[in-house]
Parts: structure tokens; C-alpha cells; sequence
């Protein structure tokens, strides 16, 4: 049976590091930018899907990532599902 691999996909993404939270909204961008909030150590983010309570949250260090729809990855599963396209990842 063939085999098919997925294509890769560039994505933008901006790393919260407890210190830019302004950017991390900014980045964030549009109505989901109106439902992003620090709880302690958390950055969390109402996601609107599928309802517009859900919640998803990071710890400082994990990723905000635009694959079109805006979404929250810790470190971990950020760096084991993408590599830097230039540069160095930080």
C-alpha cells in the first residue's frame, strides 16, 4: 500500500516568557486577544471552540502558534512538531 507523509507547514508563533505578555496578545491578534489573561503562572486563552468558554492555558515558556487559527502548545510539544525555518529557535 503506498505511504503518504504530511507536508510541511510554516507557521508564525511568538514564545511567552512571563515578561511580554502585551506581545503575546498583540501576536494573538483579534477577538481572541480580548479573551487572553495571566492566572499566576498561566497564560490563558478562551479559545471559542467549539464554545466560546473553553480555555486553553500555557506555562511561561510555552508557544502561541497562528496554523491559521490561534492555538497554545507547551515547549515541549511545540519543539517535537516544528523546526526553526531560519535562525535558531531560542
Amino acid at each position: 500500500m503506498p505511504k503518504f507523509r504530511k507536508k510541511p507547514v510554516e507557521v508564525e508563533a511568538i514564545q511567552w516568557t512571563g515578561d511580554n505578555t502585551q506581545d503575546a496578545v498583540a501576536f494573538a491578534g483579534g477577538a481572541v486577544s480580548e479573551s487572553i489573561f495571566t492566572f499566576g503562572t498561566a497564560l490563558v486563552m478562551g479559545t471559542g471552540l467549539p464554545d466560546p468558554f473553553r480555555l486553553t492555558h500555557i506555562e511561561e515558556g510555552g508557544w502561541i502558534v497562528r496554523e491559521p487559527e490561534v492555538r497554545m502548545m507547551s515547549d515541549d510539544d511545540f519543539r517535537k512538531t516544528y523546526e526553526p525555518v531560519e535562525g535558531d529557535c531560542p
